[in-house]
């Protein structure tokens, strides 16, 4: 179950990391967004790759690294196969899933703001307990 303890220590781990990298991030469980963070210093555009990469690590209960990984990075085939638009999904790594210790899915972790790697590795920093 994704508790607010939980949630909390994810957000002060980015939190931190904020401070140090220019990241937004968004932290979704319960079917909603729990905490979203936007500095004024990134474009908006970036509240629109976080919807993006989370669409798709929820459609697919997959980390976007591992579907960049799977698809090859082929966002076109992608999208084609699964009869997706673009607008709303991406390959894009970022997105990584918060998972119960029975490995339902429970919740994402989406950053953007660096490269897509370490997008990805800051996300899953701020799952390590």
């Amino acid at each position: 179950m994704l508790t607010q303890e939980k949630v909390l220590k994810i957000k002060s781990k980015l939190d931190a990391l904020s401070l140090t990298h220019p990241i937004a991030y968004e932290i979704y469980g319960l079917n909603k967004t729990l905490v979203s963070y936007h500095p004024v210093t990134l474009s908006q555009d970036k509240a629109n790759w976080i919807r993006r990469k989370r669409n798709s690590a929820l459609r697919f209960e997959m980390d976007t690294l591992d579907l960049f990984t799977k698809n090859e990075g082929n966002e076109s085939k992608f999208a084609l196969k699964y009869g997706l638009y673009l607008k709303d999904y991406t390959l894009t790594p970022g997105a990584v899933c918060i998972k119960n210790e029975t490995g339902a899915l429970i919740g994402v972790v989406t950053i953007t703001g660096l490269s897509p790697q370490e997008d990805h590795d800051i996300a899953k920093q701020s799952l390590i307990d």
